[in-house]
């Protein structure tokens, strides 16, 4: 579980790093843009804190901030999304599956089938709710796709990160949000 975590945070800060370089960070040195690469990419994960606007980033950033929302912390904290162990054993399940492997195991201990299903369950059902998601608030809101997302992952991770169209939303969509963010910090 820490590899994952780790793992996920050095990953993402990398592409953070590499993209932004001449984007965002274009007026920092190589130190500062790593400090920031390694910051957002841990705060988009649990905290939600910002050190920079979301809106600086390029879409690509914007889309990885959103999927790292939608992962959301490791258990036991109080942010929200689908949670580390669950991509953890969907991703040791998938490997396990293409090697036709009939277990899943980490460190020479088998997991228990019922745990696997379980964590496909939720990536499934926090799938299902963002689309869902995403075609009310495409049809109600007259923001990109990728601002949506954004919006709604955060929702979802419980982060607080936003591109700043929260408070332009419609009704619905801010209905919309409330209910994702429930179902984000409550779980599948």
């Amino acid at each position: 579980l820490v590899f994952m975590h780790l793992g996920l945070w050095a990953l993402s800060a990398l592409v953070v790093c590499a993209v932004e370089y001449n984007g965002a960070f274009a007026d920092t040195n190589l130190l500062e843009s790593i400090y920031y690469s390694l910051f957002m990419s841990l705060t988009t994960r649990n905290a939600g804190f910002a050190t920079m606007s979301m809106n600086d980033m390029s879409g690509t950033i914007q889309v990885l901030f959103g999927i790292l929302m939608f992962i959301g912390s490791s258990p036991n904290s109080a942010g929200g999304g689908i949670r580390t162990t669950t991509l953890l054993l969907t991703v040791l399940f998938f490997v396990s599956f293409s090697k036709g492997r009939e277990q899943v195991v980490i460190r020479k201990k088998s997991i228990k089938l019922e745990s696997v299903y379980k964590s496909l369950m939720v990536i499934i059902g926090a799938g299902v709710l963002i689309i869902i998601a995403l075609m009310i608030m495409t049809h109600t809101e007259p923001f990109t796709l990728r601002e949506i997302f954004f919006e709604i992952a955060s929702a979802f991770g419980t982060t607080g990160l936003s591109l700043g169209i929260t408070s332009s939303l419609s009704t619905i969509g801010k209905i919309t949000l409330i209910i994702v963010m429930f179902c984000g910090r409550v779980g599948i």
